[in-house]
Formats: C-alpha cells, sequence, structure tokens
C-alpha cells in the first residue's frame, strides 16, 4: 500500500511551512508520495533512487527536488545519507520570490523535477568542494533556527532557506553538464516569455538566443515542459488575463489586449477551450 506523508509527520515547528529531516543513514523506507515538495542533498555514500516509474543513481552531492505527488523511493543503498528540506511551495514568501534573473531556480525547481525522466536524471545538480559545503552549512543553521525557536527565528529561518534556494541556484546556472546547460536556456526563454508575454514573440529569435535553431528549440523546449514553446505562450496570457478579469475587473476586450491578443474573439475561444469556461461568465462568476 501507498504510503502518503504530510508535513506534520516531519514537523519541527507547527504551522510552518519549512522543516529539515535528517537521515544518516536513509534507513529502508516504502513507496511514497507526499503533499509537500523536498529538497533532497545526498551527504554521503550513493544508491537508486526511484520517481514514478524511472530510476536513477545518486551519490554524495547530488541535489534534486521531488515535487508534491511524485511516487519514489531509494534503494540499493551503500552508507546513503542525505538531508531533506521540507517546505510548502505554495506559501507566499516563495510564491512572491522574483527570480526572474536565476534560470537555475526555474530548472531546478520546477522543470527538472517534472521531467527528470525525459534526460535520464542527466540534467541534476551536482555539488563539490566549498559549493558542497556551503549548502551543508545552510541547513544546519536553518535547523538551528527551527529547533531552538529564538525570537524571530521564522524570519530567519525564511531567509536562510531562501539564500539556500538562490545559492543552489547559482550553483546550477555555472553547470557544465550539457544536460543541464540545455535546461538552462529553455529556463531562461521561459523567464523572458515570462516577462515579455504580452508582446508579440519572435520564435526564431528566441531560439537563436538560446544558441538554437528553431527546430532544435522546440525539440528541447518540449522536453522540457511537456508542451510546445507557443501553447506555453498562450497559457501564460490565458493566466494573467485570468487575473485581470477575476481581480482586477477588466472587462473581456481590455484583458485580451493587456495581455497580448489582438483579437477579442481570438481571445475568447481559446480562453474558452482551456480555462472551460468562456471569459465573460468567468468574469461575472468572479
Amino acid at each position: 500500500m501507498l504510503t502518503r506523508l504530510t508535513m506534520d509527520d516531519f514537523v519541527l515547528v507547527k504551522d510552518f511551512f519549512i522543516t529539515v529531516a535528517r537521515r544518516d543513514p536513509q534507513p529502508e523506507f516504502p513507496r511514497h508520495t507526499h503533499e509537500f515538495s523536498e529538497l533532497v542533498i545526498i551527504t554521503k555514500g550513493h544508491g537508486a533512487h526511484r520517481v514514478d516509474e524511472a530510476e536513477f543513481p545518486v551519490s554524495v552531492g547530488d541535489v534534486f527536488v521531488i515535487s508534491g505527488g511524485r511516487e519514489h523511493e531509494f534503494s540499493d543503498m551503500e552508507q546513503l545519507a542525505l538531508v531533506n528540506v521540507i517546505f510548502d511551495p505554495d506559501n507566499p514568501a516563495l510564491r512572491n520570490l522574483d527570480t526572474s534573473d536565476l534560470p537555475g531556480f526555474r530548472s531546478l525547481f520546477f522543470l527538472e523535477p517534472r521531467h527528470c525522466k525525459n534526460h535520464r536524471f542527466e540534467s541534476r545538480l551536482r555539488l563539490s568542494g566549498e559549493d558542497l559545503k556551503k549548502a551543508e552549512q545552510l541547513v544546519d543553521e536553518l535547523e538551528d533556527e527551527l529547533l531552538k525557536t529564538r525570537p524571530g527565528f521564522k524570519a530567519i529561518a525564511t531567509a536562510l532557506f531562501i539564500e539556500l534556494l538562490i545559492h543552489l541556484s547559482r550553483c546550477c546556472g555555472k553547470s557544465g553538464n550539457p544536460e543541464a546547460q540545455s535546461l538552462l536556456r529553455i529556463a531562461d526563454a521561459i523567464n523572458y516569455l515570462e516577462r515579455h508575454y504580452a508582446e508579440q514573440i519572435n520564435f526564431g529569435k528566441l531560439a537563436q538566443s538560446a544558441g538554437m535553431s528553431p527546430r532544435s528549440f522546440q525539440r528541447a523546449f518540449f522536453r522540457a515542459t511537456g508542451v510546445p514553446a507557443r501553447n506555453y505562450l498562450i497559457m501564460t496570457r490565458l493566466k494573467h488575463a485570468a487575473d485581470l478579469l477575476k481581480y482586477r475587473g477588466y472587462s473581456v476586450s481590455e484583458s485580451a489586449y493587456e495581455t497580448g491578443f489582438r483579437d477579442s474573439n481570438y481571445f475568447s475561444r481559446l480562453f474558452k477551450k482551456y480555462m472551460k469556461v468562456s471569459p465573460k461568465h468567468f468574469r461575472s462568476r468572479n
């Protein structure tokens, strides 16, 4: 029977969105899933990690994220030790974090976890030397704050966790691994689409800026995200249009033009196709 874990199974501080769980050594543990996300840093040894139906080798220095809902387990462990930083990715402190200049952040925390089987985990982050030492030091300080709960510990713990995320993102950004570099270029392209979604996008130039031919870019984008680049842009525009309809009270035409659609009828057809409701009904309902 599949075990489903919650934050309460590991909590150090009740009703806080971050906790730390150390495994030295990692015990035999049945295949499981969880509602939270999990940042894993392998600190000793080696083994195998199965995610859904794919299995990959892991060893000291490997860093990866397991998003909520993924089934996983470790096997064939040889002195395997790790630290799990468990967190709620929907917490406002993370949702509002501006990482637009960090392709490594999107790669490590969104693209790689969702599509690791597409590239056989070859794009994973592997730390060594001072980079691994600094990551472990930040985790030590974070855990110390959570255990001692001194005045202001939640603010400091949040700041330490964000510093850890940025440190790992920067490490990911300077990786020389070809698969990681390909994923980083796609992450950079996604960051561009997220910032310029309301503009007319030239996908040929976007591919050129990623150092790829248009065909290679489209293949790499689909491999990393599971959708074509043009569909990703459409969904990004529709998401922002829905926010304008729901929170800003914009009309259907205003929402269309503000998010890059030049034809409100075309916008309405796409909105209904992807959102399963017309923009007019969506606006009146909200």
